[in-house]
């Protein structure tokens, strides 16, 4: 139980400090190369959240948002893992991929969403480096 309370403590904080620094580096990046233009912002879901709360309480809301989402599906799919939850080898696509997981527990594969999303705002800021360069 130790372990995987320090597992879970130490991917919570990982994935939050990479989607966080992300997601101000994407969120400084865009408020620059929008310039007060949200047409310029490519994403239509955070266009309509900076049209309706202006472009930093579109930006902090949205991001905020799907970094809560992603806290809350890793916990949920590391609790399911460590209980041996029927539900969380659902999420497998294959047979192989199923029996892979229940062979051992694979802590690791819940904080996937998390990592993805820091992954996702990376790659958002990087295109807002591309374009201003």
């Amino acid at each position: 139980m130790m372990f995987y309370k320090n597992h879970l403590r130490l991917h919570l904080t990982a994935g939050l400090v990479l989607c966080v620094l992300f997601a101000v580096l994407d969120g400084y990046l865009t408020l620059k190369g929008i310039q007060g233009d949200i047409s310029l912002e490519g994403n239509p879901l955070m266009r309509y959240m900076m049209s309706r709360f202006g472009p930093l309480g579109g930006l902090v809301f949205e991001k905020a948002l799907v970094i809560i989402v992603a806290l809350i599906a890793a916990v949920v799919a590391s609790v399911g893992i460590e209980k041996n939850a029927g539900w969380v080898y659902c999420l497998a696509f294959t047979h192989t991929t199923r029996n892979w997981m229940k062979r051992k527990k694979r802590r690791w594969v819940a904080f996937i969403p998390i990592y993805l999303v820091a992954a996702a705002q990376a790659l958002a800021a990087i295109s807002w480096i591309v374009l201003m360069v």
